[in-house]
């Protein structure tokens, strides 16, 4: 039992809203199951195990069960017996909780949706949202959703690109676009809607007219993102806060979405670039945003912190200066003694080289008598 509340407490994280009411919902249909399986186990992927074939009958009433009591919560519940385990598993169920609305998603002016519906009838009717038990190709229990549209955000790679293409102009329609339920935040262009399209507002397109499409859109992108990077640079030497958070924002599209410095280096535009810029030149307040936003989410934030610091004081801009030196103060003071003495000394070493940075080697200094 203990195993899937561990994993479980690590999905929900990830993927869902309510948390304590899906770890509550997993420990109940965990206890139903093993009034009848006590052999049961639950290990790490939601997996249900060692399972013997005439439990399964009475395994699945009870997802089944759930399935029902579930189905007006803002998630998906949904399963699957999977006969592709390891034999000493007997048999195993995979069990998925997957977040009806997902993070909601700015689209591209053009974003693609694939099909294999006749194309007569799209171009006509338009697209329809359609629930998994309606497809064909996608009626499986762990990729169970709710009527809805599925596309590629943009120029990516396509889903079942065999078959016919369709281009939807978003411009004009006024539909709310999510993250794909199927996926993990942040990690796929795919989204999806839970509103028609009218047919106006398609087109088709043979694979080659994608392609096409979609080699004249890096080259505008190329020419759009050196221009983006010209007045980010500007904003920040500048210290044009309001124009900084409002370039950033209007290109999202080039920042993967995401306010992880990892995620940001996309489309050519290297965020850690930017903040290591604003160390230089860029005043306090744009500095801030940029290193409240976007510096790495790292297990050892002194390698982050410490190179700003000194770029800060080679630059003399002692405004960034002061700050940092506070960041970096509060980093040592959590480091074990031991660690505070290997880390300052290899910085010291480090910084005496050149003999740049006289205010930092008096702060490390400083900071090796802290107990």
């Amino acid at each position: 039992m203990a195993k899937i509340l561990k994993w479980n407490q690590f999905m929900i994280t990830e993927i869902l809203n309510n948390q304590k009411l899906v770890k509550n919902y997993s420990t109940r249909i965990s206890e139903d199951i093993q009034r009848i399986s006590p052999s049961a186990k639950f290990r790490d992927t939601l997996t249900i195990v060692n399972l013997k074939e005439e439990e399964c009958v009475e395994v699945e009433k009870i997802l089944k069960s759930w399935e029902k009591r579930l189905q007006n919560e803002d998630f998906v519940f949904s399963w699957m017996r999977n006969d592709s385990c390891f034999a000493a598993d007997r048999i195993s169920y995979l069990v998925f909780f997957k977040s009806k609305n997902t993070r909601r998603i700015k689209p591209h002016r053009y974003v693609f949706h694939c099909s294999s519906s006749p194309k007569e009838d799209i171009l006509k009717f338009g697209l329809t949202p359609k629930a998994s038990s309606e497809s064909k190709q996608w009626n499986n229990s762990a990729l169970k959703y709710e009527p809805a549209i599925f596309a590629t955000n943009g120029f990516g790679n396509l889903w079942n690109p065999g078959s016919i293409i369709y281009q939807i102009d978003t411009a004009n329609i006024k539909n709310k676009w999510y993250e794909d339920l199927n996926f993990e935040p942040g990690t796929s262009n795919a989204i999806m809607t839970y509103e028609p399209i009218l047919p106006e507002h398609i087109t088709a397109l043979t694979l080659d007219e994608f392609e096409k499409l979609r080699k004249n859109n890096i080259q505008s992108s190329t020419q759009t993102i050196e221009d983006l990077k010209l007045k980010l640079d500007t904003s920040i030497k500048d210290g044009d806060l309001e124009t900084l958070k409002s370039l950033i924002d209007e290109h999202k599209d080039y920042f993967g979405g995401s306010k992880k410095l990892l995620n940001l280096s996309l489309q050519g535009v290297d965020m850690s670039a930017l903040l290591s810029k604003s160390s230089k030149f860029g005043a306090l307040s744009t500095f801030k945003y940029l290193y409240d936003n976007f510096r790495v989410d790292s297990k050892n934030p002194e390698v982050v912190v410490f190179p700003l610091l000194m770029k800060s004081e080679q630059y003399k801009n002692f405004e960034v200066f002061d700050f940092l030196k506070k960041e970096i103060s509060a980093i040592y003071k959590k480091l074990s003694p031991d660690e505070l003495k290997q880390t300052i000394q290899k910085r010291i070493k480090f910084i005496s080289y050149d003999n740049k940075n006289p205010q930092t080697l008096e702060l490390l200094q400083g900071l090796n008598n802290l107990k």
